[in-house]
């Protein structure tokens, strides 16, 4: 894998003939660098610590503790900034530091979640206190902070067997401390470290990318569909040569699932987004014959009513729906792609025609109704076309996303052991 920013993956750099090494149970990794062949040595977490302790928070009723010049992080801080932590939402004043556990943290240390969202892992930029929820680490300095932060991130698979039972499956310090880890020379740690760290910049890069083009993208649909002149305005009926809900066979009978016939659910249109070329689950013609579901052609219109409303996708496989789903085919003088682009961009605006209730749905009533800007069909296949383009743009994007990560999964998995 390689691309114009330097992040490269080379078969010459990395082997993977450690297979009869491993059997013979010497210590090695099955991927490495070539320069490297010493067995890794094993430690508990604390044998490469210099300090480490949770924090504290200061009393919350205490005004005087809070809105100081201590940065303040919280798990929250974590989950929204990733691998570093460059300021946090709240700060606390020498007062608040004071009156609690919490203590300043230096910069450069690992920082790790040990109460709810158990085994985030972050390293800080800068000082800062935390909440007793973060345990913080200062490691030895035969020890790479980026080797350790990936070590741990590879290790959050196994958490689950360490976490104390409760309300909540929570770590404590001792359990940190005694966790097991492998580690070859400080020079290996940090080649290690460094490969993984561009792995990690290139994802966010294409990922800072993917948001600034969404929001290009979705200022020139709605400068479009907004401002278009035209005086045909059809309600989506007129358009219509079929429309109809879906239906779920009973699922307590075994009988009506797992069969040949493709079911559609909104989680499958929300993890392909405008294709829909598979479904998770599956339904038996007993299952179809016995519900209100029925056999949607592809290359049809499906359109989400209930949960996550005005969702959009067009099926390339024959299939069925549940009853959250409206499929719609099309009379033959409209351009399908067109439609799907307005219906998206409609989704600003479906708010107001929501039903009121446990949660907000529409009905099939409602769809039929929307009002359908339709010019000529010359010009509803040339927006339909160039937006087309750059639609391929945000999927080329989150293609390069998705195999930069699963790069990055099969390399935690060989790289450490």
């Amino acid at each position: 894998m390689s691309d114009d920013n330097n992040v490269s993956f080379k078969k010459q750099d990395i082997h993977d003939d450690n297979q009869q090494i491993l059997k013979n149970n010497i210590n090695v990794p099955i991927l490495r660098f070539k320069d490297y062949s010493e067995e890794f040595k094993h430690y508990k977490f604390k044998e490469l610590i210099k300090k480490s302790k949770a924090g504290g928070t200061p009393k919350s009723t205490n005004l005087t503790y809070y809105n100081g010049n201590i940065p303040f992080l919280s798990i929250k801080d974590m989950n929204n900034q990733g691998k570093f932590i460059n300021y946090t939402e709240k700060t606390i004043t020498k007062e608040g530091l004071e009156n609690s556990s919490a203590w300043i943290v230096p910069k450069n240390s690992i920082l790790y979640s040990i109460y709810a969202s158990v085994g985030f892992i972050a390293i800080n930029n800068i000082n800062l206190s935390t909440s007793q929820a973060i345990y913080s680490i200062i490691l030895k300095d035969n020890v790479d902070i980026n080797y350790i932060y990936y070590y741990l991130q590879n290790l959050k698979k196994n958490i689950p067997k360490y976490i104390e039972t409760g309300t909540q499956g929570n770590l404590n310090s001792k359990i940190v401390q005694n966790f097991n880890i492998k580690i070859p020379s400080l020079n290996e740690q940090k080649r290690i470290g460094n490969f993984l760290s561009l792995i990690d910049e290139k994802i966010e890069l294409l990922e800072k990318k993917l948001v600034l083009w969404d929001k290009y993208i979705f200022s020139l649909k709605c400068n479009y569909f907004d401002n278009i002149n035209i005086e045909k305005i059809v309600k989506f009926k007129e358009i219509i040569k079929k429309g109809k809900a879906g239906g779920t066979p009973k699922s307590s009978i075994q009988s009506y699932y797992n069969g040949e016939i493709p079911f559609l659910t909104i989680n499958d249109m929300t993890k392909q987004g405008k294709f829909i070329k598979s479904t998770e689950k599956t339904i038996t013609k007993e299952g179809l014959n016995n519900s209100s579901a029925w056999i949607v052609p592809k290359n049809s219109l499906l359109y989400s009513m209930y949960a996550s409303i005005g969702l959009v996708s067009i099926n390339k496989i024959d299939l069925t729906t549940s009853q959250a789903i409206y499929s719609i085919i099309l009379k033959d003088n409209v351009n399908q792609e067109y439609i799907f682009h307005y219906l998206k961009n409609y989704k600003r605006f479906i708010h107001k025609y929501i039903e009121t209730g446990t949660q907000g749905n529409l009905n099939s009533k409602i769809i039929k109704n929307i009002k359908i800007k339709l010019p000529s069909l010359e010009e509803q296949n040339y927006y339909s076309n160039f937006f087309n383009i750059f639609d391929y743009k945000i999927q080329t994007l989150n293609t390069k996303i998705k195999q930069y990560k699963t790069f990055k999964k099969y390399l935690l998995q060989n790289m450490f052991i």
